[in-house]
């Protein structure tokens, strides 16, 4: 049986956290905004197709090795000087990756030590990895 779609975009991402009102804060000054509120979660778009939910839980420690490796922003801009200086001027530990497997990006970790990438728009990054396939032209 053939499959009768076709996966359009990741449309949100769960995170458990420790201090709701800090991680909420850190995605709000990466470029997030609330779109959502709840007793238990918050989400904030992060894009026209991005959402990142928030949901506290009492007692959780972050493990010290996640099956999530990263979370990866692409943004518009010019510069990821500019971008990274952004960031670090909200208190933000951001720094500049010196050897980014893709596209100019930029790596810090959220309140629950999350890895955040925020990369440059507009490279196929698929294309540049060993073994990666371009994507067919539209």
């Amino acid at each position: 049986m053939d499959r009768p779609y076709t996966i359009d975009h990741l449309d949100h991402i769960v995170l458990r956290v420790r201090d709701l009102e800090r991680a909420e804060a850190f995605y709000a000054a990466i470029g997030g905004e609330v779109c959502i509120r709840r007793p238990e979660n918050v989400s904030l778009q992060m894009s026209v197709d991005t959402r990142v939910t928030l949901k506290p839980e009492a007692g959780y420690e972050p493990p010290s090795v996640s099956s999530v490796d990263h979370l990866n922003f692409a943004v518009n801009a010019d510069d990821i000087n500019k971008v990274a200086a952004y960031l670090q001027s909200l208190g933000l530990d951001a720094e500049v990756e010196t050897n980014p497997h893709s596209s100019p990006s930029v790596r810090m970790t959220d309140p629950d030590n999350n890895v955040v990438e925020i990369r440059l728009n507009g490279v196929d990054a698929a294309a540049h990895q060993p073994g990666g396939l371009r994507r067919a032209e539209a």
